[in-house]
């Protein structure tokens, strides 16, 4: 609930026209071209945390939380495929980029009472924010670092005719039609501040489902260690025993897809999806007042046996394309739907 600038620019914050027109540069990013690039910086990310993990395991051979090294390394590697920003957070815990990502993730938690008393009390947030100090302080020196960093790619791709097919590079090089100060449409660019904001809430909002839906797939591969060999022979066939993969061959790894699905089935990242109502509707014979928040609860979708049979039971397979075709194209919603799925 607290948001500061330029943080406003974002798909978060943004509703209406303005979030289409900036919709249409962030979403055409995330591209074909854009994802065999990340593919190399992913893997050089896994490395280090694959390392990682075998350092601590021989320090703490009883076992350890996985959690925190999963979340470093989701952010190492979307900094440098999606803006080659060295975050290096996997070694070193205090980086500003990882102290800002957990402080962001921590202010919008649920289970923060001050933003939970701004969301009950929306008029009082201005007053609620003051105790929000933490956070305010080190986004302010994380947009100092990302400003700069953006600032330098920008003057870097203008004179790099081929430069790298990156999230950055798109957002930078991207146009699309906006209205000028006489109310005439021209293409123009992202201006930094906007570039600023997506990253930011990218960073905060995008990379916390990420990382718990890896710690949640971690988690149900240990206790389902049948599952966990398909998922390695699998992998073994595809890629063999020491080459990383390649984005093609993340396409063929059919049944890793089932796992993942069936893992946020089972510990969705988010309990429901929510969407406000912009114009007075009926569905389905019920009248829905334009400004209403509708929400669906997919965790109550999920654990109804009759879509989902024995729901209880990690079965991946029902995440087949065959099983998949049989129900309804909503009652799976894992990171929502429509527009604004994210």
């Amino acid at each position: 609930p607290f948001v500061y600038s330029p943080d406003e620019n974002n798909l978060l914050n943004t509703s209406g026209v303005e979030w289409k027109r900036q919709r249409s540069i962030v979403a055409t990013a995330l591209n074909s071209a854009s994802m065999k690039h990340a593919t190399t910086r992913v893997c050089e990310a896994g490395d280090i945390f694959c390392a990682k993990v075998s350092e601590t395991t021989k320090t703490y051979p009883g076992g350890f939380d996985v959690t925190s090294l999963v979340d470093r390394y989701s952010l190492d590697a979307f900094a440098d495929c999606g803006f080659e920003f060295q975050a290096n957070s996997l070694k070193d815990e205090n980086a500003l980029l990882y102290r800002f990502m957990k402080q962001f993730n921590h202010s919008a938690a649920a289970d923060n009472p001050i933003a939970g008393l701004s969301r009950v009390y929306p008029g009082l947030t201005p007053f609620f924010q003051m105790f929000d100090g933490k956070h305010k302080q080190l986004h302010e020196e994380n947009m100092k670092q990302i400003r700069e960093h953006v600032e330098l790619k920008r003057a870097e791709y203008s004179f790099r005719p081929d430069s790298p097919k990156t999230f950055l590079s798109h957002m930078i090089n991207g146009t699309f039609f906006d209205r000028d100060e006489y109310g005439i449409y021209q293409r123009r660019q992202l201006r930094d501040d906007e570039i600023i904001g997506h990253i930011s809430s990218l960073i905060g909002g995008g990379i916390g489902s990420q990382n718990a839906c890896l710690a949640f797939v971690l988690h149900m591969l240990a206790v389902n260690p049948t599952v966990q060999q398909k998922v390695f022979l699998e992998i073994l066939k595809v890629c063999g025993l020491e080459k990383s993969p390649s984005y093609e061959d993340t396409l063929k790894l059919e049944y890793l897809q089932m796992v993942i699905q069936e893992t946020l089935r089972h510990l969705p990242c988010a309990p429901g999806v929510t969407r406000t109502c912009t114009e007075d509707c009926t569905i389905n014979g019920v009248n829905i007042k334009k400004g209403v928040v509708v929400r669906i609860m997919t965790c109550t979708l999920y654990a109804d046996d009759i879509i989902f049979p024995q729901s209880t039971k990690f079965i991946p397979e029902r995440f087949s394309q065959e099983e998949i075709d049989k129900r309804h194209a909503y009652s799976y919603l894992p990171y929502g739907g429509g527009p604004r799925m994210c």
